[in-house]
């Protein structure tokens, strides 16, 4: 088999996945371009603004391939959890703690 068979192999595959690369590089784009408009967005750390661009690509293979493969969800997941433990127990600019009681999080401002 020749490399570009093993390519065109591997965007078949991927196609059939996760959907037409032209459709998903639109979707995803648009999504990056809405999480770039927050007023946070550039006070992030790097490793934050990265792990949600890994999240707008697979939420993009979601929307536009199966929704049922696993390993798409599992991915979101994960890049979540890589935050999650970069950040910790540090306290946020606000002096309270991410490790916040449950009842804590949804009390109206």
């Amino acid at each position: 088999m020749h490399m570009t068979d093993s390519i065109e192999a591997t965007i078949a595959e991927r196609t059939s996945c996760y959907g037409e690369f032209r459709e998903v590089a639109g979707v995803v784009q648009a999504l990056k371009e809405v999480i770039r408009s927050g007023c946070s967005w550039h006070r992030m750390e790097p490793y934050q603004r990265e792990a949600l661009d890994m999240v707008m690509n697979k939420v993009g293979r979601i929307v536009c391939g199966n929704p049922n493969h696993k390993d798409s969800w599992h991915d979101l997941a994960g890049y979540a959890r890589l935050v999650e433990v970069r950040i910790g127990d540090k306290p946020d600019q606000t002096g309270a703690s991410h490790d916040t009681k449950k009842e804590d999080r949804h009390t109206p401002a």
